[in-house]
């Protein structure tokens, strides 16, 4: 095994800057290999109701406005830069739907679909000239439906490898887009006895002496997992600071420490950009395993990374971006 280099990131939530920047990440890094460990898509979908004559109402940053025409297109820009989608419907049309839960997730999967889909074809316009890769897994925030759109986007750049093991020149690539339980109930949670029974079962024939480990959720109690701690949904302040806690996977703990990996790569929690080592239990392993958390800035349309320079299979360099 030789060098390799690698640029990963995290937590995409849909912004359309983001986005961009993934887009033209080979070019601008130097970097032949582009990897996404989850969350791809956005959270929230924002009606733009037509009122009639050339006003629009919406909601934006947390107030209601009303806009013409004109400035309605720096509304949609900005929405999309803060990884929000939209849909533009009459008044009729928004009084049917507006109370039916089937018809508001058929929309918001039908925008998340679109503009992922044009996500992956920029990816593929900008990568394939410089014959770069880019491989991404599905996080606990992508619905399945999104999980199953990526498979079918599949082609000799892009590489979905979401409980999977995949080559990687000369090293393995293995992927884990779900998370242990979390307050908001997202798509894609499994319980913490189901994630290690997954995590063995795909890489149960990888080399761990040349696998490098991409699971969405951070292995708990690292410097990799600390969010800020909740209650009733909202931060729990003492002495004016914001208190935090571990809310990482034990179970991807486990996983990493009893495997070996020769690096883990993780995101889920924006909050906590940062590096950490884990020790592995097989005492017959001296080495201490890297692991890592890029964090996120997708709602300020701020691109967090990390490049990766792996040397022979020993040595690893790596420095955090922020674009």
């Amino acid at each position: 095994m030789g060098a390799l280099k690698v640029f990963f990131v995290a937590d995409l939530h849909g912004s359309e800057v983001v986005y961009g920047k993934v887009a033209n990440a080979p070019k601008f890094y130097g970097v032949p290999n582009v990897v996404v460990g989850g969350d791809l898509t956005g959270k929230l979908l924002v009606p733009i109701i037509q009122r009639g004559g050339d006003e629009y109402s919406l909601e934006f940053m947390g107030e209601n406005i009303v806009v013409d025409s004109a400035k309605l297109e720096a509304y949609k820009r900005r929405l999309r830069e803060a990884g929000q989608y939209y849909r533009v419907l009459g008044r009729d049309e928004y009084d049917e739907v507006k109370e039916d839960r089937s018809k508001i997730k058929a929309l918001f999967l039908e925008e998340m679909s679109r503009t992922l889909e044009a996500f992956v074809e920029k990816c593929e316009e900008r990568f394939r000239p410089l014959g770069a890769k880019l491989y991404v897994i599905p996080g606990n925030d992508d619905y399945p439906e999104v999980a199953q759109l990526l498979n079918t986007l599949e082609n000799d750049t892009l590489t979905v490898f979401d409980e999977r093991v995949v080559e990687f020149e000369g090293y393995q690539l293995a992927g884990f887009g779900y998370a242990n339980p979390t307050p908001w109930h997202t798509p894609r949670e499994l319980p913490e006895a189901e994630i290690y029974h997954r995590l063995t079962n795909t890489t149960r024939t990888a080399d761990s002496n040349r696998l490098i480990m991409v699971t969405h959720p951070p292995p708990y109690g690292t410097l990799l997992d600390q969010a800020p701690k909740l209650k009733d949904f909202k931060p729990v302040i003492a002495g004016g600071e914001v208190l935090t806690e571990h809310v990482g996977s034990t179970s991807v703990r486990r996983f990493i420490e009893e495997k070996g990996p020769l690096i883990g790569l993780h995101g889920h929690i924006h909050e906590s950009q940062g590096a950490d080592k884990l020790q592995p239990t097989d005492g017959s392993k001296k080495r201490s395993i890297p692991i890592f958390n890029p964090g996120s800035e997708y709602h300020m349309g701020v691109l967090r990374g990390i490049l990766l320079n792996i040397k022979d299979n020993a040595k690893l360099d790596y420095i955090f971006t922020r674009g």
